[in-house]
């Protein structure tokens, strides 16, 4: 039998079982380190070297493998619409080889946070919400903006955690400072993973979260459920996906999962 099919974590094909999750993540990071750590690739070329199977294939020649600088000149600059969530501006740009781009529309953002949290037994905290850009109620991670008045970003998640769930914990874990959409916004999301998280509390929503809604999964259920869009949330699946790489080794999903929500017992 094939070995990401015994014991699956899904009932699709070919998904990761509960028993090579581990060893599928451990072998990533190996091959990560290696190529961080060797250099076998020139401009245009792909040199075949021992452990070079996960090596880029680079095509074309450009300066940027050689380090140039390739940011591109702004000639101006207009703001479009600004508030104290979002900053819309219009560049006229020139890229290093005078090409000219205009006009080139910027989106500024404060940088966001997203937390994954995992209680004692072993269950993902989520939230419920309505998402007016997708015209969708989406199941996500707790996430938001870094205000003003957050010391750092972990300050933020912890903060979001707690109005958005009545969650807290002791423990948090950086995971990642990601680009969501580098082409065209300049923030970035704080990924953190929460473990052992309990419940002290309500939920403290602001206006936009109302209906907002705290369900607990099963960690495999959740993982199962990625591949078919359980987790509505690009950023949050990469968020969950990275937790899984220093969290024990999952185990096999129940065959009935039920979700329960806050409160409930």
């Amino acid at each position: 039998m094939h070995p990401f099919r015994e014991n699956s974590i899904s009932s699709g094909e070919g998904c990761l079982d509960a028993r090579h999750f581990g060893a599928f993540v451990n072998s990533y990071k190996r091959d990560a380190s290696d190529l961080t750590g060797r250099h076998g690739v020139a401009n245009g070329d792909m040199v075949a070297t021992e452990g070079a199977r996960h090596r880029p294939i680079v095509i074309g020649k450009g300066p940027a493998m050689a380090g140039d600088d390739q940011t591109w000149k702004i000639l101006h600059s207009r703001s479009l619409i600004r508030d104290r969530h979002i900053d819309v501006r219009m560049d006229a740009c020139e890229t290093p080889s005078g090409l000219r781009v205009d006009p080139y529309y910027v989106l500024t953002y404060p940088d966001w946070v997203v937390v994954v949290a995992i209680t004692p037994d072993r269950q993902m905290v989520l939230v419920r919400q309505y998402r007016h850009g997708a015209g969708k109620v989406l199941l996500e991670a707790p996430a938001g903006s870094i205000e003003p008045s957050d010391e750092d970003p972990e300050a933020a998640a912890r903060r979001e955690l707690l109005e958005e769930t009545g969650y807290r914990c002791e423990q948090m874990e950086w995971l990642s400072s990601l680009y969501p959409n580098p082409s065209m916004q300049t923030n970035k999301v704080h990924a953190f993973l929460a473990r052992d998280v309990i419940r002290v509390g309500d939920q403290q929503l602001d206006p936009e979260e109302d209906g907002m809604t705290v369900e607990l999964l099963p960690i495999e259920t959740v993982l199962a459920g990625l591949g078919t869009g359980l987790i509505g949330q690009s950023m949050h699946v990469a968020a969950i996906l990275q937790a899984m790489t220093v969290l024990p080794v999952v185990k096999p999903a129940p065959s009935q999962p039920a979700t329960l929500r806050a409160g409930e017992t």
